[in-house]
């Protein structure tokens, strides 16, 4: 790519004063800049292009002989008002120069007379530079004898056709006559030719013996530098022979072409009428109407109107180049005057333009912006009367998110166009095309008003018809109000969305959450658990609240709007306990107006913490603890860290044991990797004598001995083909045995040890974590051999040939208002009779059951004052068992 400079001001006020001594020296000066260099002429055939694109003040070196004739020009190209000069490049001599040789173009020829380089220099009107590009053209003409010939005898004439035509100036012309040319203008390529074999050519302006503009040898052709009449002399060869054989001599402009005219050939259009109009070259006329230039060649076409009314002119295809549209009535001429824009058009697209009267001819203009082939396929589309309009539309089959609607069919309809949304007039939102005359509604917003708008599209030949349109409102959310909540439970996750909700600011504000904006409603009935309401989720700016009571009295338990700790964002959550059997009513809406889709995970933490009989220790470097879960009836308890051979670290839930005894639990499961097992351990510290059965619930179960305080604990695995669920620790004196079992009736011996542990003991259930930075959970349920609520039953004295298990219940809540929960896991299977007593011994309350079924049996407590009651609960062969129960008070 060419490189251009900008000159300093200093730089630019010399060249200018510079400017002026060349003016007047009839010359520019010999101080341009070099583009290219070493260039070569052909000489004797047709002018070459030397290079298309020297700017103003550039030159270019050009190789020359000696004696032959060179001609250089601008002539035909049009970017700048240019001047040519000469010198010699290896002395700087100044040679030659033009300026208008050509119109506004300048043309030099020259006679060489030395052989070697010259500099071509071009230059802008009064020697100035230009950045835009000039075409340099050159040609050659043999030296030949040198001064070429000059015959004496005249014969024959022509006249340079213009047009490009071929002239034929004499059939029967001799060696050493000459034949007068007129009509030679600057800039044109021209051919002379002599039929002669070997003919040789000599070409002078003016006169018979003027200045010779070219000469050569047969066919002689180059580019013209003389305006006027030019004379040709016809000889054997460059010594200028003669002969009187008869040889024919032409002349003609290579360069030359007839006008163009756009309106010699008008072609008809139609309506609807494909077309594809393609051009190259320059045109006749630019109407610029479009607020363009359009040089290109123009076609015409012919359009009568058979509609009144407004047009479109339709481009379907174009090879990428800018081509004007216009149109005037023909009443007007085909001429360059008149015309009116459509558009400049550089791809496919539609333009209307008129109106057009029926009956009256248009021409059509199609114009390229440029020179090069422009090619573009159209038609002209007329106005057409329009369909008949459909039938009123009608809705039905509304839901929150779907509707049908239907239309009364229109005459001759083909299809309609359809739309739907929510604005006041048709068009509106969304839409289609059907041939049908009803169309289901799908993916609408609830308790939403749209409207459903209807045209002919098609009908065989007419125009679209006007809409018709309708109204209707979708319904409601399901559970838009509290009435309608939908019941979720602990563990689930919901899935919803607002938009559509109605406002529930009349609930007042509640909770750091303010007041509620459009939500929807769900109710959790209360199971003692501590439950987490977490909306991170979602995906707009949620807000959520939590209420007690029934939907006309509502309670404000609490609520949240922006959870930055956990959530991180503008998402909610909402931590609360949940009373046995108590409604909660839970309202998932936006900040402000805001409506969109949530994701609402519900996790329940089924505690209380363990207690009483049981104590809970972290031993060691522990930080776990132990719930009594409500929501599955299983004791669940969790540890962290890890620790030694000689320390330990573990979570332990226990109860003293004094003398022989048992524990037995069922491992329903174990977190991250962890462990969990039953243990008997003589106190709490971490290097305490102990022996422990444990398992990750795999097909192996470890056996744990410290036999001495603070000494090495021995580690022994016992592969177990099935996995054991079941684990039982036995003590008889100092013998201790460990037991597995996959279904808590057949078990299989696992080891048997010795001891020396103190008559009272620890027993009880532990988990162990694998990791510093894990917590492990290990869950128990079926646990026998233990009290499992107070008072503290000692465990069973004697062996496991005849054990009896220690049996007890729990109550929960305890206070309690309405109703109270009783924990019977170890009496499943087994008949019971439940009975409440008030302080005075009488049975206020008593339930007889056959064969318990479920761990937790629930008791009505509507019926009973406030006060202080006794269940009991009795089964053969068990001792009974009686707890305290409060009716009333508030949990301390």
């Amino acid at each position: 790519m060419k490189a251009l400079y900008k000159l300093t001001l200093l730089a630019s006020l010399t060249l200018s004063l510079m400017s002026t001594a060349w003016q007047a020296a009839a010359q520019c000066g010999n101080d341009n800049s070099l583009y290219l260099s070493g260039l070569s002429v052909t000489c004797d055939v047709a002018p070459q292009t030397l290079s298309s694109c020297t700017y103003g003040g550039e030159y270019n070196t050009v190789n020359v002989v000696s004696g032959n004739i060179y001609t250089f020009s601008t002539c035909g190209d049009t970017d700048f008002d240019t001047q040519i000069t000469l010198y010699n490049d290896a002395n700087g001599a100044y040679l030659a120069y033009n300026d208008d040789g050509c119109g506004a173009q300048s043309t030099v020829t020259w006679t060489a007379t030395f052989t070697g380089l010259v500099r071509v220099l071009i230059d802008s009107y009064y020697c100035t530079d230009e950045s835009l590009c000039m075409t340099l053209m050159a040609s050659c003409t043999s030296g030949g004898g040198g001064g070429g010939c000059t015959n004496t005898s005249s014969y024959g004439s022509g006249a340079i056709d213009p047009s490009g035509s071929l002239v034929t100036i004499n059939t029967c012309s001799f060696a050493g006559e000459y034949s007068v040319v007129t009509g030679a203008v600057a800039g044109q390529t021209l051919q002379f030719t002599y039929s002669l074999s070997g003919g040789y050519i000599t070409v002078r302006s003016g006169s018979s013996g003027g200045p010779i503009v070219a000469q050569g040898n047969s066919p002689l052709s180059f580019l013209n530098s003389y305006t006027g009449t030019l004379y040709a002399h016809w000889n054997t060869s460059s010594a200028c022979g003669g002969n009187s054989t008869c040889s024919t001599t032409t002349v003609q402009c290579t360069s030359c072409s007839v006008a163009y005219d756009p309106c010699a050939s008008i072609t008809t259009l139609t309506c609807g009428q494909s077309t594809t109009a393609s051009s190259t070259g320059s045109g006749a006329w630019s109407p610029g109407s479009c607020g363009y230039s359009t040089p290109g060649q123009e076609k015409v076409y012919s359009f009568t109107a058979t509609t009144s009314g407004m047009h479109t002119l339709v481009v379907t295809s174009t090879n990428s180049a800018y081509s004007d549209y216009f149109y005037k009535a023909a009443s007007g001429g085909c001429n360059s005057s008149g015309w009116v824009c459509i558009d400049d058009i550089y791809s496919a697209q539609s333009s209307t333009f008129g109106p057009l009267t029926a009956g009256t001819t248009y021409y059509i203009l199609y114009d390229p912006e440029s020179t090069v082939t422009a090619t573009q396929t159209f038609r002209i589309d007329c106005p057409v009367l329009p369909c008949n309009a459909p039938g009123t539309p009608s809705a039905s089959n509304v839901s929150t998110t779907s509707a049908t609607v239907s239309w009364g069919a229109a005459g001759g309809a083909t299809s309609y166009d359809w739309t739907v949304g929510t604005g006041a007039s048709c068009p509106t939102g969304t839409g289609g095309n059907t041939a049908a005359t009803s169309v289901n509604l799908t993916n609408l917003t609830p308790n939403t008003t749209y409207r459903f708008c209807v045209r002919t599209s098609t009908c065989g030949g007419g125009g679209p018809s006007g809409y018709v349109s309708t109204t209707f409102t979708t319904a409601p959310l399901a559970n838009d109000n509290c009435s309608g909540a939908q019941t979720v439970t602990c563990g689930s996750t919901i899935n919803g969305s607002t938009v559509g909700a109605s406002s529930d600011s009349g609930q007042g504000s509640c909770g750091s959450g303010g007041t509620p904006g459009n939500g929807v409603w769900y109710k959790l009935v209360g199971n003692g658990a501590q439950v987490t309401l977490n909306l991170c989720g979602s995906s707009y700016d949620t807000k959520v609240h939590v209420y007690s009571g029934s939907c006309g009295s509502l309670s404000c338990v609490g609520s949240n709007d922006d959870d930055g700790v956990v959530c991180g964002s503008t998402r909610s959550r909402f931590v609360f306990n949940a009373s046995v059997g108590v409604d909660y009513y839970i309202l998932v809406s936006g900040f402000s107006s805001s409506t969109g889709a949530f994701s609402m995970n519900i996790t329940c933490l089924c505690g209380p913490a363990l207690g009483a009989p049981w104590t809970v220790t972290n031993i060691g470097a522990s930080n776990g603890g132990a719930i009594d879960n409500v929501c599955d009836g299983t004791i669940d308890v969790s540890a962290t860290n890890y620790g030694s051979p000689t320390n330990d670290v573990q979570t332990y839930a226990w109860q003293q044991m004094c003398g022989n005894g048992f524990i037995k639990a069922k491992l329903n499961n174990v977190t991250n990797g962890g462990w969990g097992g039953i243990m008997f351990r003589e106190n709490n510290a971490g290097g305490s004598k102990k022996i422990a059965l444990r398992s990750q619930l795999t097909n192996a179960v470890v056996r744990d001995l410290r036999a001495a305080t603070n000494g090495v604990m021995q580690q022994q695995m016992f592969p177990r083909p099935n996995t054991p669920q079941w684990l039982r620790l036995t003590r008889n004196g100092n013998v201790f045995l460990g037991e597995t079992s996959v279904d808590g009736v057949n078990w299989d011996f696992t080891f048997s040890t010795t001891l020396a542990l103190p008559s009272c003991i620890e027993v009880g259930l532990f988990a162990q974590s694998i990791n510093v930075n894990t917590t492990t959970t290990a869950v128990f349920s079926n646990i026998m051999g233990v009290a499992l609520t107070p008072p503290v039953v000692p465990l069973v004295q004697g062996n496991n040939d005849t054990e009896v298990e220690s049996i007890g219940f729990g109550l929960f809540p305890n206070p309690a208002t309405d109703e109270v929960n009783i924990k019977l896991p170890s009496y499943i299977g087994k008949q019971v009779q439940i009975a409440v007593y008030n302080n005075v011994g009488q049975a206020v309350i008593v339930r007889e059951i056959d064969e318990v079924q479920d761990a937790i049996e629930r008791l009505p407590l509507n019926e009973l004052a406030t006060g202080v009651y006794f269940v009991t609960v009795r089964s053969e062969g068990v001792p009974m068992q009686t707890q305290k129960l409060i009716v009333g008070s508030p949990r301390p």
